[in-house]
């Protein structure tokens, strides 16, 4: 086996976490957390616009800021203020929302990337093809 074929081989088995750059976390990301669906659209200049469904029904409509920032044990990663993120059970978690460092990254090299809110929940925000659909109440 040649080197090249030994490093994509460790590095999918792996499961190595790539970095992703600021300019890619611009655009629609979603996560589904049973019936709830949220949906952040970043814009580069600095703001961001959330959505949280239930069943097709809006539930919740906010938007607020967001910055690039490196905390330390946790990486470089966007700080949005005012996030309301899904837990585990699939329900909105905080009450106001709050301020959520978000991790950028790929699963492996090449691969989709992804948002992490809460990696011991599993709670991850894909990238969207289309812009976030704000339904009517």
């Amino acid at each position: 086996m040649n080197l090249r074929v030994f490093v994509i081989v460790l590095a999918l088995a792996g499961g190595c976490q790539v970095a992703i750059d600021k300019g890619e976390v611009i655009g629609p990301w979603e996560c589904t957390r049973g019936e709830r669906i949220s949906c952040v659209d970043v814009q580069p200049d600095g703001s961001y616009a959330q959505t949280i469904t239930v069943a097709g029904r809006r539930e919740l409509s906010t938007s607020s800021t967001w910055t690039w920032e490196l905390k330390p044990d946790e990486g470089m990663g966007i700080l949005f203020k005012g996030f309301q993120h899904l837990n585990d059970r699939g329900e909105a978690a905080d009450k106001p929302p709050g301020l959520w460092l978000v991790v950028p990254e790929r699963r492996i090299p090449f691969g989709a990337a992804r948002l992490v809110v809460s990696d011991d929940e599993g709670i991850y925000y894909r990238k969207r093809s289309t812009p976030c659909e704000v339904p009517a109440n």
